[in-house]
């Protein structure tokens, strides 16, 4: 294991502890390495500190912004993390929409850019820009999926139940989708939060009969050696496999980050050096030396003979109910007015005549939001979400520097394409820009402009 992560993870807890604890310290522990199983936020003495910040983003663990000092260091750290070119979804997830942050990213037009969400993600801050009134519910309405992808819906409900404390039953989610989805991407979205993980065995473990681990691993590598074990007993139940080594450590070890999958994969090996490439990630966080061997795994012929019902089992529960799972579910999420479901899809290239599913009305209607937005010179962040979500219907994209729109002809993004986009028919791009464009008030004409493909000649 690893016993430098260890030892400093003890020495940042104890030190959090302390009545007056040393911020200085807690940050160069975390630059050594910790495992931050505990949001700092919930630290009273420490939550409104900068550094807050800084160890949340490091150690990947949820965190909530107070004041403008924090704002500001955030700003940076995002700045940060584009220069180095990493994924930033994976961190933006981490900031916890409180009305605080949402307030300061609508009302600051100059830095409102360094949180870009991607357009699925956008989903995440249209529902925050709803429930703290900066959009009204027909903004809401005209904008939001009909369909989100369920770990999106897992995602913001959660969030909802637990860290803003609304009142959903959490269970209501697998009415919609089985236990393979449900249970496995809860826990592996919130299990870095020790605290979120108790809830989640509270209110969905003890209520999911047989909560089979069917995925690699029991638990991410968020939790000291003396916390592990403990943890992964309680997130599902037990597996089959057991790996059994003299070494008693390295033994608690695998058995409480490894599922069966892996230990099934071990039964034919004298070494894990070919599991560990495989592996490497989760095992190199772990300290675990790629060469251990002298083990044997127990009980593979009761798994050989539970392995057909384990598979029977998990494709029972494979389900997902794709079209309840938008904001307009009353199980799912407590907004108290009637949604519709928009279809602005357009399926086929085939028109539905009736105006109200007119695929060209809609993106009309929804362009001229963001462009009447734009003219009336409102928050730069709201405009961005909302071209964002409308990008994955129509290839349109803003310019916060210009403040204008601009469709592109030649690509249009895509989620049912191998590689995420599909031609786009410059026509329809055409027919949106010339209609935009005709309007009676010339500056809000020149809000639109549009790209022309190499082939195809300007008018």
């Amino acid at each position: 294991m690893d016993l430098v992560k260890e030892k400093n993870t003890a020495l940042f807890y104890e030190e959090l502890e302390k009545e007056s604890c040393d911020v200085e310290l807690l940050y160069n522990l975390s630059l050594d390495g910790i495992r931050l199983y505990r949001p700092l936020y919930r630290y009273k003495k420490i939550r409104h500190h900068d550094y807050v910040v800084d160890i949340s983003l490091m150690n990947k663990q949820y965190f909530k912004i107070y004041n403008d000092s924090q704002f500001k260091r955030l700003i940076q750290a995002f700045k940060k993390l584009e220069e180095e070119g990493k994924d930033k979804d994976k961190y933006i997830r981490l900031i916890l929409l409180n009305e605080y942050i949402i307030n300061k990213i609508v009302n600051d037009n100059n830095y409102f850019n360094v949180f870009k969400y991607s357009y699925e993600l956008s989903n995440i801050p249209l529902y925050y820009l709803f429930k703290y009134k900066y959009i009204s519910y027909k903004i809401l309405d005209y904008f939001k999926y009909d369909r989100m992808p369920y770990y999106l819906i897992i995602y913001i409900v959660f969030i909802n139940a637990f860290y803003f404390k609304e009142n959903i039953n959490l269970m209501n989610i697998n009415k919609y989708l089985g236990k393979y989805y449900f249970s496995s991407q809860l826990k592996y979205e919130f299990e870095r939060d020790i605290k979120a993980l108790e809830y989640i065995i509270i209110n969905v473990r003890n209520y999911i009969k047989d909560d089979y681990c069917y995925r690699d691993f029991r638990t991410g590598p968020f939790y000291p050696f003396n916390l592990l074990k403990k943890v992964s007993s309680k997130i599902f139940k037990p597996n089959i496999l057991y790996f059994k080594h003299p070494d008693k450590n390295i033994e608690d070890l695998f058995n409480s980050i490894c599922g069966d999958s892996i230990l099934c994969l071990l039964h034919s090996e004298d070494s894990i050096c070919r599991v560990e490439r495989r592996f490497s990630d989760m095992f190199s966080r772990y300290d675990i030396p790629y060469d251990v061997n002298n083990f044997t795994i127990v009980n593979f012929d009761e798994y050989k003979l539970k392995r057909n019902k384990i598979e029977e089992d998990r494709l029972k529960n494979c389900y997902i109910k794709e079209n309840e799972l938008w904001f307009g579910n009353k199980d799912l999420f407590n907004i108290n007015f009637e949604l519709k479901k928009q279809y602005l899809e357009y399926d086929n290239r085939e028109n539905d005549p009736t105006i109200d599913n007119n695929y060209f009305y809609t993106i009309i209607i929804r362009c001229c939001v963001i462009g009447s937005l734009i003219y009336n010179k409102k928050s730069k962040f709201i405009i961005s979400i909302l071209t964002e979500l409308l990008k994955k219907y129509v290839p349109l994209t803003y310019n916060p520097q210009e403040n204008i729109l601009r469709f592109d002809p030649i690509r249009k993004c895509m989620d049912d394409y191998d590689d995420g986009y599909e031609e786009w028919v410059e026509d329809y791009d055409e027919i949106f820009y010339r209609t935009l464009v005709t309007t009676s008030n010339e500056n809000f004409n020149k809000l639109f402009r549009i790209n022309y493909g190499i082939n195809i000649d300007s008018i």
